[in-house]
């Protein structure tokens, strides 16, 4: 056999292995020769040699044994309180722990060893109790509380917690102090102290509530019950325990230094002050003691003096008396007075608070002695005094002194009674004149009696209930004036009146004549009115007036006049017409009127005094009518002519707003008397109640079934002509309405929900929300207002009800409703052409619902979308340098109304140079022919290009009319430029869709020539403009298209401006002088996708010179600079002819400056160079502003084509300038320069590419 060969190590642990082996074969060897209980050893009964407890806690006892001889076989049997425990631990080994059925135990051991068991040994014992329910006891002061608490039993130490409620005190968590000071509390608060007392697995648990009392306070104090040897204090003391308070009460009069207690620690409120003197004033100490500490408060209380003698005064009559008296002092309310009359006690007036006593039934003028007694708080006085009654009343006399026509005047007078109150009843004719004012005085006026009649006056004495014996007296009143008689004698100009009259007072009747109510004489019986006019006719007015009484008689008189042609009027109706007539002049008593018609006269209006006649006609005839007016021999007439109106007819009806359960109809008739058709409406030959003879054309009819057939009939009557007509209807049957949707949008503590439900009438439905059992809002249309203040999630319970035509659906539901998301804090970090927002997190809201939207905007109020999600910052890039932004963050949570948070930031401005103005280095800025702005040369006059070196001229340009482009033509030099197409491509750059704007129908919408102001230097300038739009073209699929061309011209005058600024994005652009840009917006374009982008192409032909100078060959290769504001570039023919271009990096995208990117490809077969611009996705609109400029050789000539010129055609990269907004300018001008400058461009160029 072949072993594996073995490591070093491995041979040492095989070695230590035997080893081991070996020992344990010897202690094996041993081990079975010594131990008697080994198979084939002889039997030994074991002998329990000892039993004793180790330990005992208030749950367990833990004992140890041993038996001899030791053997390993040995068990032992083990008994607790008569159970057998069997547990191998205890019953092979020596020790052994146990939890007995009771406190006290009883345990036994006996060892077993194969068939022997040994003599038990027994132990007993009882175990230490559990720790009882502690003691508890708490001593508080106004804002701590000291707990005292102790339990006794259990085994080793005691550990206490002391909690406030269900809050644990933490320096008293675990403790074994048996105290806990637990401070920091509320005054006047309600405390529950839980002390949990825990030992050997038990625990106990006692509680105690008590009330934080503040300190006690000074007793407020009060007196009541004051009497004139004694007086009540009362008094309370606010803080401290109430029934620990004691109070003690200490007087001490004001006069003398001898104090006393009244009262000593008594818990009442009140105390009994006696054995006071009366009328004194006591210094009162309350003392209030209340858990150690005592206030007091001093107040003072006098008592009141004993009562006056009585004064006794009164008021007599004839057969009463009222007797009043008073006296001081005293208790206030407690005197009481005794009455007697004649020495006999009054009835009613004995021991009485009231200060008067009413006699009756005494004898007129008598004396009566009265006697008075009062008694207050044990003091007594009395007084007797004597009075006389009255005598009764008499009438001394009545005389009548005046009579007139209508009123009787007296005089009268009485003795006896009480003095100042006797009143007279008087009566006049048999009738009383009551309380007229002549009961209180001694002369009375009575008017308004019958003149002419006789009069009876009696009089009567009152005077406390006693009537005197009457007083009469009679006269006669003279009759009231009569009406003027009156007798009149006219002549041609005066009228001659006589009058009189009768009655009345004598010698007192006057008279005043008027004509036509102006006063002419008051003459005494004849009056002569003169100065009239023939014919003319007067009011002669007599009056007369005697005793206030006037009378009158008017006549009228006259000098008659011509009579009159009549006046008609008529009322015209269908079938009548009805004439009023009257003529003036004549006699008017002698006026009669005959009336014809068509020269027929009336039967029943021929020489009558009437002024109307009813005349009946047919409908929508004519008719004459003739009125003749006769009056004392003289005739007059007056014709006219009426049409009747025509019968109604043609009754038409309609209906509209058909509904479930109404509808309206509307009706009308033709003709008939304006104003009186009535309309009476019914449906299936019921009448509708509220339309019936009304004069509405239109009727709604309620409360009908829905999808149900009506007849309706309209009833129509005019000047007794009576039209019907009538239609059926059929009501609609809608849908049943749906269960209400619910949503809803918290804005702060507003929540605002919205409803919607399908079915029933449109435009019928209302709402009603049930918020948790209680209605919010009810017959709402679409939303309802709910205010909420959460800290922390609630659920709301909701039932909606709409409610449409008679019908209801409800919707139940349960919501969670959260906190107020908490609004951010934006912060900005700005570079050139970005700037890095960040914000803080906002917490509240639903969990795990919040997003952030960051948007951008350049004006405040259009803002763009840039980031949204969980993020908490987003980088706004490809901005504008030196350029203001606002930027806007929206925490949006679930139903919360997003809550916006906006910051405002500048983007860093890019270092300012002037090198690009420069052709070469160490060569004058702008060749000395201009200034260098920003970067950008701005020329002086008569100079241009890139860096001022040409000289130039000008021309206006006249834009294609039909489509957005335009050729020009300096000195047979010809260039055109044109807008070619519109390309969308995605974000790998794979055309989406391409549009060709040459084949789009352009229309030329404004062309103008306008004078233009630059504010800043106050210089006007000329402005072409001409504006082409393209709107609702087929393939564009909504998107609208507007290009403006703008060129500037100096006026005639003006020699100095060279440029002009073109504001674009809120910054201003300077423009060359005879420049020509354009400007394109672009709204509502379709994209695909919003990574995609759009490519906006025109295209800028070389020169072209008639003078065939122009080569044929290649242009060089255009290179652009990404990293400037500026890109000017240059298309050239080789004869110095050539087309500068200015592009600009910015484009307005959605209102926000932002910068792109342009390329450029060359058409090799003809030298034409296409411009792209690149622009991002935008959402609204997005608006570029590019500008060319020709230049044409002085030099120019058929032989002089320099091969040299040929070695360049496009130069491209002199950058200036800041980053502005994206435009591209396009400058047209004739430049005469010199050619060997040209080599110097491109030059400066190619360094500037380098």
């Amino acid at each position: 056999m072949r072993f594996p060969r073995l490591s070093c190590d491995f041979a040492v642990l095989l070695v230590v292995f035997v080893i081991f082996s070996v020992s344990l074969g010897v202690v094996a060897v041993t081990k079975e020769i010594s131990d008697p209980n080994l198979p084939g050893a002889p039997n030994i009964t074991p002998t329990m040699s000892s039993l004793s407890v180790t330990l005992a806690t208030t749950t367990k006892v833990t004992f140890v044994y041993e038996s001899t001889p030791p053997s390993t076989l040995t068990k032992y049997n083990i008994v607790v309180n008569g159970v057998s425990v069997t547990n191998d631990s205890c019953v092979t080994g020596n020790s052994c722990t146990v939890t007995p059925s009771s406190p006290s135990y009883s345990i036994s051991v006996s060892a077993t060893s194969d068939t022997s068991t040994s003599t038990p040994l027994s132990v007993t014992g009882v175990l230490p109790p559990v720790i009882s329910v502690p003691t508890l006891s708490l001593s508080t002061t106004p804002t701590s509380i000291l707990a005292t608490y102790s339990s006794t039993g259990g085994f080793g130490a005691i550990l206490y917690t002391i909690s406030l409620g269900s809050s644990v005190i933490p320096s008293c968590n675990g403790i074994q102090a048996t105290t806990c000071n637990i401070t920091g509390l509320m005054t006047l608060s309600l405390y529950t102290v839980i002390v949990s007392a825990s030992n050997d697995g038990t625990m106990r648990n006692a509680a105690s509530s008590t009330k934080l009392w503040d300190y006690i306070q000074n007793p407020s104090v009060s007196f009541s019950n004051i009497r004139t040897k004694s007086m009540v204090v009362s008094f309370s003391a606010g803080g401290g325990n109430p029934i620990l308070t004691r109070y003690s009460v200490v007087v001490n009069q004001t006069n003398i230094d001898a104090i006393f207690y009244a009262c000593q620690d008594i818990t009442a409120t009140n105390c009994t002050i006696p054995n006071l003197i009366e009328n004194t004033l006591y210094a009162v100490t309350v003392l209030a003691t209340n858990n150690g500490i005592t206030r007091n408060v001093i107040a003072y209380g006098q008592t009141y003096p004993t009562i006056s003698p009585l004064q006794v005064t009164a008021i007599i009559q004839i057969t009463t008396m009222t007797i009043s008296y008073q006296t001081q002092g005293g208790v206030p309310g407690e005197t009481k007075y005794s009455v007697t009359l004649n020495g006999n006690p009054v009835q009613g007036c004995q021991q009485t608070t009231t200060t008067s006593c009413s006699l009756t039934g005494l004898a007129p003028g008598t004396n009566q002695s009265i006697g008075v007694s009062a008694i207050n708080d044990g003091s007594t006085t009395t007084a007797t005094s004597i009075f006389k009654t009255c005598d009764r009343p008499t009438m001394s006399f009545l005389d009548i002194i005046s009579l007139t026509t209508q009123t009787v005047s007296f005089t009268y007078s009485s003795a006896g009674g009480v003095p100042g109150s006797t009143t007279y009843s008087i009566t006049v004719n048999g009738n009383s004149l009551g309380n007229t004012g002549c009961e209180k005085v001694s002369q009375c006026t009575v008017s308004n009696l019958v003149p002419g009649s006789v009069v009876s006056v009696q009089v009567i004495a009152n005077n406390y209930g006693f009537n005197s014996p009457s007083l009469s007296a009679i006269g006669t009143l003279y009759s009231l004036v009569s009406v003027p008689t009156a007798t009149f004698v006219t002549t041609a100009n005066s009228i001659t009146a006589t009058y009189s009259t009768t009655g009345g007072v004598p010698n007192l009747t006057t008279y005043i004549v008027r004509k036509d109510g102006l006063a002419f004489c008051t003459s005494a019986r004849q009056c002569i009115i003169s100065g009239l006019n023939e014919n003319q006719g007067y009011n002669i007015t007599i009056e007369a007036t005697n005793d206030g009484t006037t009378t009158s008689k008017s006549s009228i008189v006259y000098a008659y006049a011509p009579l009159a042609n009549p006046v008609i009027n008529a009322i015209v109706r269908t079938k009548s017409v009805n004439l009023t007539y009257s003529a003036s002049g004549g006699n008017p008593d002698l006026t009669f009127y005959t009336v014809s018609i068509n020269g027929t006269v009336s039967d029943t209006c021929q020489n009558t005094r009437t002024k109307y006649c009813l005349i009946n006609v047919l409908p929508d005839t004519t008719s004459v009518f003739i009125v003749t007016a006769t009056n004392n021999g003289s005739s007059t007439n007056s014709q006219k002519s009426v049409i009747s109106y025509k019968s109604i007819n043609s009754p038409s009806i309609q209906t509209s707003n058909v509904a479930m359960n109404s509808v309206v109809v509307q009706y009308s008739v033709s003709d008939g008397v304006p104003g009186e058709t009535l309309y009476s409406v019914s449906f299936n030959g019921t009448a509708y109640p509220s339309c019936q003879n009304i004069q509405s054309n239109s009727c709604q009819l309620d409360n009908l079934n829905s999808g149900t057939t009506y007849i309706i009939k309209v009833t129509m009557t005019n000047d007794n002509d009576v039209q019907s007509t009538e239609i059926s209807v059929n009501t609609l049957a809608y849908p049943d309405l749906s269960v209400p949707t619910v949503t809803y949008i918290q804005d702060r503590n507003n929540l605002v929900f919205s409803f919607n439900s399908t079915g029933g009438a449109p435009n019928l439905s209302v709402y009603e929300i049930i918020v948790n059992g209680t209605i919010i809002c009810s017959n709402t249309n679409y939303q309802c207002d709910l205010s909420v203040s959460l800290t922390e999630p609630q659920l709301y319970n909701l039932e909606v009800t709409v409610r449409n035509s008679g019908k209801s659906a409800t919707n139940k539901l349960s919501i969670t409703l959260y906190p107020n998301p908490t609004s951010i804090q934006i912060s900005a970090v700005t570079n050139t052409t970005s700037v890095y927002v960040e914000w803080s997190q906002s917490s509240g809201g639903e969990p795990d619902k919040t997003i952030y939207n960051a948007s951008i905007s350049y004006n405040g109020i259009d803002w763009v979308s840039k980031c949204s999600g969980k993020q908490l910052n987003c980088t706004f890039d490809n901005l504008a340098s030196s350029t203001p932004y606002h930027f806007q963050v929206l925490v949006i949570n679930s139903y919360f109304k997003p809550i916006p948070t906006q910051a405002s930031t500048t983007t860093q401005s890019l270092p300012s140079t002037n090198s690009t103005c420069a052709m070469n280095r160490g060569e004058p800025s702008c060749s000395n022919n201009g200034n260098c702005l920003s970067g950008v040369c701005s020329c002086n006059q008569g100079w241009t290009g890139i860096f001022c070196e040409k000289q130039y001229t000008h021309t206006e340009v006249t834009p294609n009319p039909t489509t957005p482009s335009y050729d020009t033509a300096i000195q047979g030099v010809t260039y055109s430029f044109s807008l070619n197409k519109i390309t969308e491509k995605d974000n790998v750059g794979t055309t989406v869709k391409v549009f060709d704007l040459s084949t789009l129908k352009w229309t030329m919408i404004s062309s103008t020539n306008i004078t233009v102001n630059n504010t800043a230097t106050g210089k006007e300038v000329r402005e072409l403009k001409w504006v082409y739009s393209a709107i609702n073209q087929a393939g564009l699929d909504g998107a609208e298209i507007t290009i403006r061309f703008s060129q500037y011209l100096k006026l005639d005058n003006d020699s100095s401006t060279t440029s002009f600024p073109v504001e674009f994005a809120g910054k201003d652009i300077p423009v060359q002088l005879g420049s020509m840009k354009y400007y394109m917006s672009i709204k509502n374009w379709n994209f695909a996708s919003k990574l995609n982008y759009l490519e906006i192409a025109s295209v800028t032909t070389r020169p072209k010179d008639a003078s065939s100078c122009s080569s044929t060959e290649n242009l060089s290769q255009i290179d652009f600079s990404k990293d400037t504001d500026f890109t000017v570039y240059t298309v050239g023919d080789g004869a110095g002819n050539y087309v500068v271009g200015r592009l600009v990096n910015l484009v307005l995208l959605d209102t926000i400056p932002t910068l792109v990117s342009h390329s450029y490809s060359l058409n090799s077969s003809n030298g034409d160079v296409n411009i792209v611009s690149n622009v991002p996705y935008f959402s609204q609109q997005v608006d570029v502003d590019p500008e060319l400029d020709m230049l044409v050789s002085p030099t120019r000539s058929n032989d002089s084509c320099k091969k040299d010129d040929n070695k360049w055609k496009i130069i491209t990269g002199a950058v200036v300038g800041s980053v502005v907004f994206a435009s591209v300018v396009v400058v047209s001008a004739v430049l005469l320069a010199k050619k060997f400058k040209y080599h110097r461009i491109f030059r400066k160029i190619s360094l500037l590419n380098k």
